[in-house]
C-alpha cells in the first residue's frame, strides 16, 4: 500500500492529474467537437513536406467532418487545426481575418510545387 492516506491520494489524483491530461492539447470549451485535439501531423514548414501535410490535414479534417469538396469547412475548429499544423514563420498576419478556404488556398499557392510534365508530352 501507499504511505499516503487514501483521501490525500484522491485529492492529488483528481485535482492535479485529471486537470492537466495533455498539457494544453485540448480546448477547455465544449463545442461542436467537445474538445479539439491537435493531430500528430508534421507541421508545414517548406515545399518539401507540403504534399505530406496536405494529405494528412485533409484526411484528419475529413474524419472530423470538417472538410467539404476541396477545402476545409468554415468554422473555428477547422481554422484552429489548420493554423496549429503550420510552422510559426509560415503564418501571416492576414490569416487572422482570412477564412479557412482563403488560408488553405494561400498555403497551396505558396508551397505547392508544380507537377513535372511527363516525358510523353515533350
Amino acid at each position: 500500500m501507499s504511505c499516503l492516506p487514501k483521501w490525500i491520494f484522491k485529492i492529488i489524483y483528481f485535482r492535479v492529474l485529471r486537470v492537466y491530461p495533455n498539457m494544453g492539447e485540448r480546448s477547455s470549451k465544449s463545442g461542436y467537437l467537445g474538445s479539439v485535439t491537435i493531430p500528430p501531423i508534421g507541421k508545414l514548414g517548406d515545399q518539401d513536406n507540403y504534399w505530406t501535410w496536405r494529405i494528412l490535414i485533409r484526411s484528419y479534417l475529413e474524419a472530423l467532418g470538417l472538410w467539404a469538396g476541396n477545402f476545409p469547412r468554415e468554422g473555428p475548429q477547422a481554422k484552429f487545426i489548420l493554423l496549429s499544423t503550420v510552422e510559426i514563420w509560415i503564418l501571416k498576419r492576414e490569416y487572422e481575418h482570412f477564412n479557412c478556404k482563403q488560408i488553405y488556398q494561400d498555403l497551396e499557392k505558396r508551397f505547392s510545387v508544380p507537377r513535372p510534365k511527363s516525358a510523353t508530352t515533350l
